[in-house]
């Protein structure tokens, strides 16, 4: 089931852990984190990250996040597949 999106453009999709992960974040060190949900525009700026993973390496994505430099997202599946 898909959801209008909240900004006008693609649809949402909700979260169903049943087909696993979305995929990983890379660019910090350490394991990648696993991806549960993202949000992001339509320009790619990243509003919303949900994802799991050794508090260490989570953090440390997080921080080049905040930092304002730029991480790599690699879906596992198609999304609404």
């Amino acid at each position: 089931m898909e959801v209008p999106d909240v900004f006008g453009a693609a649809p949402l999709v909700p979260m169903d852990l049943r087909h696993g992960l979305w995929g990983t974040l890379s660019g910090a060190s350490g394991t990648p984190p696993r991806v549960v949900a993202l949000a992001v525009q339509p320009t790619g700026t990243l509003i919303f990250a949900n994802i799991v993973g050794y508090q260490t390496a989570c953090s440390a994505h997080f921080a080049r996040l905040w930092m304002g430099e730029p991480l790599q997202f690699t879906p596992d599946r198609v999304a609404g597949g």
